[in-house]
């Protein structure tokens, strides 16, 4: 889904550069009804036989909508010929009839139906069609994608997917524009400290600091609005194109008058997002009151954890609202198992404390710990002896306090003093990752640098090689032009695509198995671990070099058994 504007097919006559461009300008040409590829654009006649270039027209396997005004065929939402809406059919591939999706085989020949079927498509003829309706030009380098994965291919409308190469967003597989960001939790801001002016906060409900006292100054301190959020410069910037795309979509698409009308970044402000954690289908509301040069995202522990994060250092996608309320649809979500994964099926409008992940009960809410909890440290004693006097978060449940009055026990001076981006985004590879990780291990007392190492293969290294390695043995295969999958090589044409006659490879390559296997080694000599991990990792290297490398099998053609 990298560099993609437009949930709509192109086929595999668009390779892995899934441009627009390069579908518009494909050719096919018919000899007595039979296409072949072609790169002219003539009609001719040799004898009898008629000869047509067609070009700008592809073949995809797409939907079919029925319009129940007038009864025409199309696969999209709006009926080229009256302009109803029109609904979703199935389809009998022998007799080409439409029928309702509730049925489920063909009343004429009772084979079964199908919920999409092969049609040819003038997608030049489309787009200058669209382009002309939409009174712009066509970007460059607009993408699409070669196929589509859901139950009844349901195409986007390439207008969207216009309007968004316009305005240089990108789109998701559910149809929506995300950004990425590292979660932090935050409870309370001082108004310097997010670049929002006192007047604008008292406008979003910020009138008194934490002291009661009336809000004159930047740098009083403030309670965090358990459904505030505070975003990066990064995310603002990228947000106003989202804006722009969302206001061109409303203007040009919908013909309703623009909502968002954002130029600078300050014009987000009082704004809605949706934040939704990986893995889940429920996103959370949160408002948008300022910025932080942090590559993150601060928000309320409760929020965060509303997106079932346990708050720190997780990173998780975040949306402004209008967006997947306009474009997300079911239809849409990959009909394969987790296909309705990361997709915002339900968003929640109000956090209630009650219904969020426990961890986030246990934050105590003291401005000041007590003596006894300094002594009961001395004695390692267990948390539940001293949660009384700790006055925690679930205390407060069901009461005035659940969503305010939470305090803090240690101040600084300004949040945005510590570093801003993630040291994990600053290492480009994974040997100056665990480098960086491992030379913090051995300066840290508390730390165990050995134990550090065991983790890092027995919870990430082992499982990864292991895995793969198991990917390896039951892969398949994938032309390299038009990704055509294969569960084994072709034994026709040489082994060759039998659909554009290139080269067909693996899906797994021996380097992703062995990558992280030297490093593995060398942790175990330099760390002077025990036997057992030693000899796994030896056993482990043996596993894959039998696998991968074994000098005693001899790749062999199918005429060498003749």
């Amino acid at each position: 889904m990298k560099g993609i504007h437009a949930l709509f097919p192109l086929s595999d006559v668009v390779g892995n550069t899934r441009l627009f461009e390069k579908a518009m300008g494909h050719s096919t040409r018919k000899i007595n009804g039979n296409e072949t590829g072609s790169k002219k654009g003539k009609k001719f006649n040799i004898g009898n036989k008629e000869n047509v270039v067609e070009t700008g027209k592809i073949t995809i396997d797409v939907c079919r909508k029925k319009c129940l005004n007038c009864g025409k065929s199309s696969i999209f939402n709006i009926c080229h010929n009256c302009g109803t809406h029109t609904e979703l059919q199935k389809i009998c591939s022998r007799c080409k009839i439409l029928y309702p999706t509730f049925e489920n085989n063909c009343s004429k020949c009772n084979n079964p139906l199908k919920t999409s079927s092969e049609a040819k498509f003038n997608i030049k003829e489309h787009i200058n069609q669209v382009i002309e309706d939409l009174n712009i030009q066509l970007p460059k380098k607009l993408k699409g994608i070669i196929g589509l994965t859901n139950e009844y291919k349901v195409p986007e409308p390439i207008e969207k997917g216009i309007l968004r190469a316009k305005n240089d967003v990108l789109v998701y597989k559910t149809a929506e524009i995300r950004y990425d960001a590292t979660d932090i939790p935050l409870t309370h801001i001082k108004p310097k400290e997010i670049g929002t002016s006192i007047e604008v906060l008292k406008s979003l409900g910020y009138e008194k600091d934490i002291n009661g006292k009336p809000l004159k100054n930047n740098n009083q301190i403030l309670e965090l609005k358990v459904q505030d959020i505070i975003i990066s410069d990064d995310c603002a910037e990228y947000f106003i194109k989202v804006a722009n795309f969302l206001d061109d979509e409303l203007e040009l698409f919908y013909h309703m008058e623009p909502f968002y009308h954002v130029s600078i970044r300050e014009n987000l402000i009082g704004h809605l997002a949706v934040g939704l954690a990986p893995h889940t289908s429920a996103g959370i509301i949160g408002r948008i009151i300022g910025f932080t040069p942090a590559r993150s995202i601060y928000a309320h522990p409760y929020w965060h954890a509303a997106k079932r994060r346990n708050c720190d250092g997780d990173e998780d996608g975040v949306m402004l609202l209008l967006d997947p309320l306009l474009n997300f649809s079911r239809h849409y979500l990959p009909s394969k198992i987790g296909g309705r994964m990361d997709a915002t099926l339900v968003i929640v409008t109000k956090l209630d404390p009650n219904e969020i992940d426990i961890e986030a009960h246990n934050i105590d809410t003291l401005y000041k710990y007590p003596l006894e909890f300094y002594k009961a440290t001395e004695r390692y004693c267990s948390p539940s002896e001293i949660e009384n006097m700790m006055n925690l978060v679930k205390s407060h449940l069901g009461t005035s306090d659940q969503y305010e009055n939470i305090g803090y026990n240690i101040p600084t001076d300004d949040i945005n003093e510590g570093p801003i981006t993630s040291a994990y985004k600053l290492y480009e590879t994974m040997d100056d990752k665990i480098s960086a990780q491992l030379h913090l291990a051995k300066i840290i007392k508390a730390v165990n640098a050995k134990n550090v190492v065991e983790k890092i293969l027995t919870t990430h290294f082992n499982p990864d090689i292991l895995g793969n390695l198991r990917k390896f043995s039951v892969q398949g295969f994938r032309c390299v032009k038009c990704n055509e999958k294969f569960r084994r090589p072709p034994i026709s044409n040489s082994g060759k695509c039998p659909k554009c006659g290139n080269r067909v490879i693996l899906t797994v390559n021996r380097g992703g198995i062995e990558k992280y296997i030297p490093r593995a080694l060398d942790l175990c000599n330099d760390f002077n671990l025990d036997n057992y991990t030693k000899q796994r990792m030896e056993l482990i290297k043996e596993f894959v070099e039998s696998l991968t490398n074994n000098p005693k099998i001899k790749q062999h053609k199918l005429s060498d058994f003749f």
